[in-house]
């Protein structure tokens, strides 16, 4: 969305890859087998229209087999130098790919402080572009979609 121009106040990725084009051959979870794929060639690439005025949080862990440091140099470095200044990279220790993804997802690698701590970034990130001007309900969520307490001493 941000690469595409939409007209959009802030962005969130959980566990994102961070290409429009991938950097290496994308996993069939379902086998554990990469997919053959032909690289784009130069005037195959998607064309850009970078929206410069969204705040973006990617949401990553350290662990992250589908998004290596190369990938992540790249994508900052796109950004930076199309306009998108106000992102944060915030990553996540001991964290796979998938790692606020419930036991039910077939590609999960849930990690608890992972993901409770994503969600808080998301929400501090809504709160920092809306402020007060969506229900105070938004700010006191105890829990994500995926039933993980926001504060460690939430109770569901």
């Amino acid at each position: 969305m941000v690469r595409n121009g939409d007209d959009i106040q802030g962005a969130v990725s959980f566990h994102g890859v961070l290409q429009s084009v991938p950097l290496k051959e994308p996993l069939d979870f379902a086998s554990g087998k990469r997919f053959g794929f032909q690289p784009l060639k130069e005037n195959e690439m998607p064309a850009n229209d970078y929206n410069k005025n969204c705040k973006l949080l990617i949401c990553n862990g350290e662990l992250d087999a589908e998004v290596s440091q190369k990938s992540i140099q790249i994508f900052t470095k796109e950004m930076s130098m199309n306009g998108v200044t106000d992102w944060q990279f915030h990553t996540y220790s001991g964290a796979h790919h998938g790692f606020a993804l419930g036991s039910q997802v077939w590609s999960n690698h849930y990690h608890p402080s992972a993901d409770r701590r994503s969600s808080l970034a998301m929400i501090n990130l809504f709160f920092e572009i809306w402020g007060e001007t969506h229900p105070p309900k938004l700010y006191n969520v105890k829990a994500n979609a995926n039933q993980t307490p926001i504060s460690p001493a939430a109770k569901i």
